[in-house]
């Protein structure tokens, strides 16, 4: 299963971040142009592109663009990726995690989380996309 992070923390020490991102078609071309210029403007942080995905992992506080704004390009764009999003401000958050639950996310998790309920989150989304 191919799944993508989009979401950052703090790195370890002398630890660079990393951004994977993974499109198909026409999306994959638009995300590669996102991918080249987020690396541009974000020094150190390496952005792999993937042929695909299988599962997205949606940090809703990113640098450059929130994760509403990528989820919602991401339908736009005829999309459909099963995508869990990840928030440690879910008071401050509760409205877009509202628009996005509306949208078809597959869930919220609120940091910090048990990472089992990171696990079970994942394959939830498995069982509801066959």
């Amino acid at each position: 299963m191919a799944a993508a992070v989009m979401g950052f923390g703090a790195p370890a020490a002398g630890l660079a971040e990393t951004l994977k991102l993974g499109g198909t078609g026409g999306a994959l071309g638009t995300i590669n142009i996102l991918g080249v210029a987020f690396a541009e403007a974000n020094p150190g942080v390496t952005v792999t592109i993937l042929p695909s995905l299988d599962v997205l992992i949606l940090d809703l506080r990113i640098p450059v663009i929130n994760g509403l704004d990528v989820f919602m390009a991401l339908k736009k764009q005829g999309r459909k990726v099963p995508t869990i999003i990840v928030t440690g401000y879910a008071d401050e958050e509760a409205a877009a995690i509202k628009t996005l639950l509306q949208e078809k996310a597959s869930g919220c998790l609120i940091k910090p989380f048990d990472p089992l309920k990171l696990l079970e989150a994942i394959e939830a989304t498995k069982d509801s996309t066959g």
